[in-house]
């Protein structure tokens, strides 16, 4: 939602991926009718797919604003593929992400895959690299030892990949808010019963999103999480 121009970068680094096999790139763009800008910029992105073999772009404008976990769960039910990413719209991805992420699927008891996120504009102010040592710490070096024990405690609603088929069978995504904790949860409660499941954090797969570049927005963002958590 009102991601502008930036949807182009994603979608672009999508498309580029160094992947063999067949890659559909869903862009859900929520909100359609007051989102113009946005809708125009995902369709205008057709052209970057233009020499680019097994790649599909679909365009998916819901016209009234429902919500991240709508969205989600619009773009769940028209995927073909057996594995999903669920990505924002402002983030980028190096061009081997859906190999390493994918990768981990050959492993039928392996559910999903947690991407690693890098802060892209790190250099752009204090607070900015500042988040990118947190990210490292967190995200990077904290996940990779969390993986090792098969207790990853939360799937980045911004950088998530799953098996299409288990999510379909938990119903999609189902929180009104904080839906990536939500579903991690909803996972992970599988555990007791199938011993052998596993949530896997691949520190290859790496994307890169803006981080907020003020202490206001930094400030903003965090009261939404611990909200999110909140709610939970």
């Amino acid at each position: 939602y009102s991601e502008g121009e930036d949807v182009r970068h994603t979608i672009e680094s999508l498309a580029h991926q160094q992947y063999p096999g067949f890659i559909e790139i869903i862009a859900i763009v929520d909100g359609a009718l007051q989102n113009q800008p946005t809708l125009m910029a995902a369709r205008n992105s057709r052209a970057l797919l233009g020499n680019t073999p097994r790649r599909s772009l679909v365009v998916l404008p819901k016209w009234q604003r429902g919500g991240r976990v709508s969205s989600l769960n619009a773009g769940l039910s028209i995927a073909t593929g057996e594995i999903v990413l669920a990505l924002d719209g402002d983030t980028s991805f190096d061009n081997d992400m859906v190999r390493n992420a994918t990768r981990h699927f050959d492993d039928p008891n392996v559910v999903a895959v947690a991407g690693n996120l890098r802060v892209r504009n790190a250099r752009r102010s204090l607070v900015t690299r500042l988040q990118a040592l947190e990210y490292l710490l967190s995200i990077s070096a904290g996940k990779t030892g969390l993986s090792e024990f098969n207790i990853v405690n939360n799937i980045s609603g911004a950088f998530g990949v799953f098996r299409a088929s288990f999510i379909r069978n938990l119903g999609g995504w189902d929180a009104g808010s904080a839906e990536d904790l939500d579903m991690t949860t909803r996972i992970k409660q599988y555990f007791g019963r199938n011993p052998g499941l596993r949530i896997v954090f691949d520190p290859h797969a790496v994307g890169h999103t803006d981080a907020p570049h003020t202490w206001f927005g930094f400030f903003r963002q965090r009261l939404r999480w611990d909200g999110d958590m909140f709610y939970m």
